[in-house]
């Protein structure tokens, strides 16, 4: 998923999503799946950089449903 990225951001990465997930109240695995997938898409993309995930993902993506009409915007 985040096969980009060298191991400090991997690292950074997931504690943002775990971070998003909990502050969203996102319990179910495939949810929080499609939260690391849009996260990666995100920074891969150049979306959300370095200094967003350090600012936190709320920040930089929004509330959970903000998410998702950017992600459905990008498609």
């Amino acid at each position: 998923m985040y096969s980009n990225v060298i191991p400090i951001q991997k690292n950074l990465l997931r504690r943002a999503v775990d971070d998003y997930c909990s502050t969203c109240g996102i319990v179910d695995s495939n949810e929080r799946m499609y939260v690391a997938g849009l996260v990666g898409a995100f920074f891969s993309t150049g979306l959300i950089s370095m200094k967003d995930l350090h600012r936190g993902l709320s920040d930089a993506m929004g509330p959970w449903e903000t998410a998702l009409i950017v992600l459905q915007r990008l498609q």
